[in-house]
């Protein structure tokens, strides 16, 4: 009798789980059914505007999109003083994606389950993509693709059956059709369409965005977005570390919807190195941007966009032909910086071609000045055979560093300068024509008065010969007062890894720690850049070869630019005395020559009037400064912590006429969690 109770139990117990387990399959979803085989990209159409995806989403935001470091970057003093800078919070506001993210909230909050976007499917892989529509996030029609778990399973299916989760009562109707559940009504500020493919779900803006999905999901992801070359080239390739963040967008689509109308940057921009790089270089070249960007310790960006050579003058096409700069190069010329410094760039550019350029972005009166002073300082007709000449010195590679000033004073022995803060700074030339240099340096020695040069006493010509600096370099000092800091300007000849090269710096001092720094002629072996252990991980990781590598270390150089800020912060205080002046002048004679007018005094009161003005202008001036100088002092105080919170920056780019490629690795103090 037990055995038959057992097994009818037994058989009920079988019939009950296959018919619950059918039913919850056909109702529902099967329990049994495997996830979706391919990547993600593979469900997005091919000609999509912008595609962002990113696999453990779940460990980098919490909730979604707050990154999990948000609390403690926002309370450090760098994350402090980038909130209070002008524009930033009108940065966050153009690029806020609450609204569409808020769309989501609202399909989850009407589930039957409690559930929000990150926890349901952000834990695995999300992808966002779409086309844009107007001028911000939200106005662009988009698809969420999400790999989801049994909640997110089980409430897509749920969505089929608006009455039993009461969508109905909160205002909201939903329609199938072909395997899509659309909602609209209630909370939802427009239409959401709701598709699975089995772990995916994906939710968007408009029907044909979603359904596309499962037309790729038929043909096996053919045409899709994941199986086109740029993809396949730029994402699949590139060294992915399972958690980067990949990036897309069409360029030319998102400056039509964001208004980005006109030259950018604008050649008739009044900063000359605006106007410059504008006829150097265009936005307006850029079709399509596409790579990756990976999180822990900083980020790293490595970026590929797609040019068209439409609208490219001859210097631009030229410029962007020439090879760049192998990687094993860029770190030979960074054994010439010290590793404490704050800049360091090496851009393979051709001299003539930007000062042509600059020529060209003067307006004429300012052209026919420059002219008048070439021909009165160098002698030539007018600026143009200088800059060929120029050109044909030097080859078209440039190196930049920048160090805090440290250096000793000469005293008697050195040039007379006044005390003002400064960056010590060098330019490292190479030469392609020796005798072409030698012209250069004879006419400037020969001219020195006309470039202000003066040496310590009356009569002195102020240029200095430097025979011996070291390992065969030579140079010369150009003593002028109205250098800030320095009162000179040095330059070396110097010989480096079979190259020769050229040197000029505000400092002596500077060019021989260079030279100390390459060659290394003590046998300390100086501290140089090449071997300083960030720069050259970061290095080894980017580019193979460059147009520009810079380098920047903002807390290097934190002392000199706080110098620099207190220097600019009391030179900012102006004070119109034509509105001062009378009026102190007025409180005088009221409070001690009673019965005099202002304008109608003798010549006694007057001059017991000029000393008493005096004082009292010091004395408003020195209050004046008092209450405006602190203020000048925070903004520039804060500008620079927002700075310091970049401990290193290595920017490379790499450029030709149909592309370039861009690396871009930041390092800051306060460093997020590695992933």
């Amino acid at each position: 009798m037990k055995r038959r109770l057992l097994r009818i139990s037994l058989i009920a117990l079988v019939l009950v789980l296959f018919t619950g387990y059918f039913t919850f399959s056909t109702l529902l979803f099967s329990p049994l059914e495997s996830d979706y085989e391919g990547d993600l990209s593979n469900l997005i159409p091919r000609d999509v505007d912008f595609y962002v995806s990113k696999a453990r989403l779940v460990d980098d935001f919490d909730p979604l999109p707050r990154p999990r470091f948000a609390d403690d970057f926002l309370a450090s003093a760098g994350g402090q003083a980038l909130q209070r800078e002008e524009g930033f919070a009108e940065l966050l506001e153009r690029l806020d994606a609450t609204e569409a993210l808020a769309e989501l909230d609202a399909v989850f909050a009407n589930l039957p389950i409690e559930a929000e976007p990150l926890g349901v499917f952000g834990g695995r892989d999300l992808a966002v993509a779409g086309y844009f529509r107007g001028g911000r996030v939200s106005d662009a029609d988009w698809a969420v693709y999400g790999r989801g778990n049994w909640i997110a399973k089980l409430g897509t299916s749920l969505l089929e059956y608006p009455d039993w989760i009461g969508l109905p009562a909160q205002g909201i109707t939903a329609t199938q059709t072909d395997r899509i559940v659309a909602l609209e009504g209630g909370q939802l500020p427009r239409p959401l369409f709701v598709t699975r493919v089995f772990d995916v779900v994906v939710i968007g803006t408009t029907r044909e965005l979603v359904a596309k999905a499962l037309e790729l999901e038929a043909a096996r992801g053919q045409n899709s977005f994941g199986q086109s070359a740029k993809y396949h080239d730029n994402v699949t390739l590139s060294e992915r570390k399972g958690s980067a963040l990949e990036l897309y967008v069409d360029y030319t689509k998102l400056s039509v919807a964001m208004g980005w109308t006109g030259a950018l940057p604008d050649p008739n921009a009044e900063a000359l190195g605006t106007a410059v790089m504008a006829r150097l270089f265009q936005f307006a070249f850029i079709r399509e941007l596409i790579g990756t960007a990976t999180f822990g310790r900083g980020m790293t960006l490595s970026l590929n966009g797609i040019l068209s050579s439409e609208g490219m003058n001859t210097i631009q096409k030229r410029l962007y032909r020439a090879r760049g700069v192998e990687r094993v190069d860029v770190l030979d010329v960074a054994r010439l910086a010290p590793a404490d410094a704050g800049l360091f760039a090496l851009l393979r550019l051709s001299l003539g071609d930007v000062l042509r350029e600059a020529l060209a972005a003067t307006d004429a009166d300012t052209r026919s000045l420059i002219d008048d002073q070439v021909r009165e300082v160098w002698g030539y007709a007018d600026a143009q055979p200088l800059i060929d000449e120029i050109d044909a010195a030097f080859q078209d590679r440039v190196a930049i560093v920048v160090r805090n000033h440290d250096y000793p004073d000469e005293g008697e022995f050195g040039p007379p300068h006044n005390d003002r803060a400064t960056l010590t700074w060098a330019v490292v030339l190479w030469i392609q024509d020796e005798k072409a240099v030698d012209s250069l340096e004879k006419k400037i020695q020969s001219r020195s008065d006309a470039f202000g040069v003066r040496g310590r006493k009356q009569g002195e010509a102020g240029v200095y010969e430097n025979k011996d600096m070291g390992g065969g370099a030579f140079g010369y000092e150009y003593w002028n007062q109205l250098i800030d800091g320095t009162g000179h300007i040095a330059t070396m000849r110097a010989r480096y890894n079979r190259r020769n090269a050229f040197l000029i710096s505000n400092h002596n001092l500077m060019l021989g720690h260079l030279n100390q720094t390459y060659l290394d002629l003590d046998g300390t072996r100086h501290a140089n850049l090449a071997d300083y252990s960030p720069f050259l991980a970061q290095v080894n990781a980017g580019l193979q070869a460059t147009d520009l590598s810079i380098w920047a270390n903002p807390r290097a150089v934190g002392d000199t630019l706080r110098k620099l800020a207190r220097q600019s912060a009391g030179e900012s205080v102006v004070i119109n005395w034509d509105v001062e002046r009378p009026r102190i002048e007025k409180e005088l004679i009221a409070e001690h020559f009673p019965g005099e007018t202002w304008g109608r005094l003798s010549p006694d009161v007057e001059e017991r009037l000029a000393r008493l003005y005096d004082a009292e202008a010091l004395r408003f001036e020195q209050e004046f400064a008092s209450r405006e100088v602190p203020d000048l002092l925070r903004a520039s105080e804060n500008r620079i912590q927002a700075w310091e919170i970049l401990s290193g920056v290595l920017l490379q780019l790499a450029i030709d006429t149909k592309g370039f490629d861009l690396y871009a690795r930041f390092t800051t103090p306060f460093e997020p969690a590695d992933l």
